[in-house]
């Protein structure tokens, strides 16, 4: 904890030092912009060291989440580490079979495939912010999605082998983060038109009314092919807009308290889904932004800055990492919001944003 307080006192440091020095300063960030940028740097902060932090094992949807939310940051704008995408997809391939199965079988190689899948559409090729590019790694994705399509069963499942709510819970998640992999690297029509069929049909948790379910079905299905005015999308996108609480928030299933895991989560099936949004236009997507900013981590002393708390979940970690209820947060608010226009920046994996700056110490600025 006084690691982390260390770390932050000296990003005002030097803030302090680069305003004393008259550089161009930068187009400050929205509160929402900053709420992604901050919850960005939690992510980045904890998952790159998670391996060597607990005891070099991959953890599900860490280094998948975190590399989804990364990639669609570089493309974005905001202030990502150059080190960081290879770091974690190096994780990732340490623990990568020649089959193409990560740990725990289908549902690790599912979510590193889902993190890669948006790795090759929004950072591959890009500029790495200190004179390289990202490296072109469709040839893992296809390992990842071959290792996939030899799980799949007759009737389009992807089965979960690890069933650990709320981070992963379902063959619905399972199947529809494989049709996201195979839709992405080519070559799997067929393994697509199989899981077109189970995503379409399968009723899930049925009665737990949970959002999960709803957005994977609609992730699943987007990346099939069906459009978002398809009546199944529909139908998924119609029970998450009646599940919505009146604080705006959601929650994980029927029952409980909104929480940032499902409502990060229902935005971006939401999104997905083609639910319309404009900012202040109090529908469904705004409404659950809103209840995000109010909800977030702001403190900056605090060593859980940029997070969201666990709020009432299913899972019996809560008194662990916040990085799986960070993780669909920072990803509904970086596809939903307007990117910033970022003039200065640190390339070392922080930013110059308005009066603050997040993680990293190496400073660039540019004068135009």
């Amino acid at each position: 904890m006084m690691k982390e307080i260390f770390r932050r006192l000296l990003s005002f440091m030097v803030l302090g030092a680069a305003m004393a020095l008259a550089l161009p300063a930068a187009h400050a960030l929205t509160p929402v912009q900053q709420a992604t940028q901050d919850g960005l740097s939690y992510m980045e902060d904890h998952a790159v060291p998670w391996r060597m932090n607990n005891g070099g094992c991959v953890g599900c949807h860490v280094q998948g989440a975190a590399i989804k939310a990364l990639s669609v940051g570089v493309e974005k704008g905001y202030a990502i580490d150059p080190g960081s995408l290879p770091s974690l997809i190096a994780d990732l391939k340490a623990h990568t079979l020649p089959s193409g199965e990560v740990d725990w079988m289908t549902a690790g190689t599912a979510w590193a495939a889902f993190g890669l899948r948006y790795y090759q559409k929004y950072a591959a090729g890009k500029p790495d912010g200190v004179g390289g590019f990202y490296a072109d790694e469709s040839a893992y994705l296809n390992q990842l999605a071959g290792y996939l399509a030899t799980q799949q069963q007759p009737n389009g499942r992807v089965w979960n082998s690890w069933n650990e709510p709320p981070t992963q819970q379902g063959n619905l998640q399972t199947t529809a983060y494989a049709a996201m992999a195979w839709e992405a690297a080519g070559g799997f029509a067929a393994n697509l038109v199989l899981a077109d069929a189970f995503l379409a049909t399968d009723p899930g948790t049925g009665i737990l009314q949970m959002v999960q379910d709803e957005v994977s079905r609609i992730l699943g299905l987007r990346a099939t092919g069906r459009p978002p005015s398809d009546p199944v999308i529909a139908a998924s996108v119609a029970n998450l807009k009646a599940w919505q609480h009146p604080d705006g928030g959601w929650s994980e299933t029927a029952g409980r308290a909104s929480n940032a895991f499902a409502t990060g989560q229902a935005i971006v099936g939401l999104n997905e889904g083609g639910e319309p949004f404009v900012t202040g236009d109090g529908g469904p997507i705004d409404r659950g932004i809103n209840w995000l900013l109010a909800n977030q981590i702001t403190d900056p002393l605090d060593p859980n800055f940029g997070a969201w708390p666990a709020g009432d979940t299913q899972s019996f970690r809560v008194g662990g990492a916040l990085f799986g209820y960070t993780m669909w947060p920072v990803n509904a608010l970086e596809e939903v919001v307007p990117p910033p226009a970022l003039k200065g920046r640190m390339t070392g994996g922080g930013s110059i944003t308005g009066s603050r700056v997040t993680h990293g110490f190496e400073l660039h600025c540019d004068a135009s």
